[in-house]
């Protein structure tokens, strides 16, 4: 074999080897489209659409733990307890919508376990702290800087204090 022919041997090769190169990043790239185009065609009616028209305004209160009751970071605030899982829901859920004073409103759930404790015969309207607190029925605490400073028992007391 003379040395021309070794030359044209090895340039073949490397021609060979740089093909192979070139057809593998284009399996790779059109396997990556395919993918790609894939993705899209099946995500295309999964995302999320934008339509301020049917934005709906909700007004926000939390669900606390009686525990909290005191101690949330606001001066002044209402605590409103009543069973989450029955029709009062409801009921206090709309009262809470209605209401339009500035001070946040929180809610225990007298059905929750850790809520249990409070849950007694006799209420305590001169409450100041959690281990005194007992509730009987739906009540509202108004708490300014950590003190009771007014406590009302059922629906119709409620109402009058939230939607004034």
């Amino acid at each position: 074999m003379t040395k021309r022919n070794r030359n044209r041997k090895k340039k073949k090769e490397n021609i060979t080897e740089i093909n192979d190169v070139i057809k593998t990043i284009i399996i790779v790239l059109v396997i990556f489209i395919g993918f790609y185009v894939l993705t899209i065609f099946l995500t295309k009616n999964q995302l999320p659409i934008r339509n301020k028209e049917n934005i709906i305004a909700v007004i926000q209160y939390k669900e606390i733990l009686a525990g909290e009751t005191f101690n949330k970071p606001e001066k002044e605030y209402y605590v409103l307890f009543f069973n989450h899982q029955n029709k009062e829901k409801e009921i206090y859920n709309l009262i809470i919508e209605r209401y339009e004073n500035n001070l946040p409103i929180y809610t225990v759930d007298l059905e929750n376990g850790f809520n249990q404790s409070i849950v007694k015969e006799n209420s305590n309207k001169e409450a100041q702290n959690v281990s005194s607190l007992q509730i009987n029925q739906p009540t509202l605490i108004k708490i300014k800087e950590g003190r009771n400073i007014l406590y009302k028992e059922g629906q119709e007391e409620i109402k009058k204090i939230l939607n004034n």
